[in-house]
């Protein structure tokens, strides 16, 4: 899970982590296999791994939070992911463009398994519904 990425990254190695975290996305997400990830691509992937029954959201770390995210949640998340890592505005993210806002990516999967954590624990979620990954 997440906690493995922070471990590795003490150790030196989260460039390598990341880069296998991307590739395991691009692997999951890119169902047309055109290289990139769509808005629409990346809104199937998050309803069907980025909960905690996928395996991809149990190697994350996401437990007992909601059993799937809300489809504005979704859009917000995706949308915030886009305008951080769409560099050159073409619609899509290829690998490239993941790997260089791979940071914050991960800064946003981290909010993700926090606020899976709060729905856990039975705290309230944003007034949003979520955080907009």
């Amino acid at each position: 899970d997440l906690s493995v990425v922070q471990v590795t990254a003490q150790l030196g190695l989260l460039g390598a982590m990341m880069d296998a975290l991307v590739n395991v996305t691009f692997g999951l997400a890119d169902t047309d296999l055109d290289g990139t990830i769509s808005r629409s691509e990346a809104s199937a992937f998050a309803k069907a791994h980025l909960r905690e029954t996928s395996p991809f959201g149990q190697t994350l770390g996401l437990r007992g939070g909601q059993g799937e995210l809300a489809e504005a949640a979704v859009s917000a998340g995706v949308e915030r992911v886009f305008s951080a890592c769409d560099a050159d505005k073409s619609g899509g993210i290829d690998k490239d463009e993941a790997k260089q806002c791979r940071r914050q990516l991960y800064a946003m999967l981290e909010e993700l398994v926090a606020e899976d954590a709060q729905n856990a624990a039975g705290a309230q979620p944003n007034a949003a519904g979520a955080s907009g990954w």
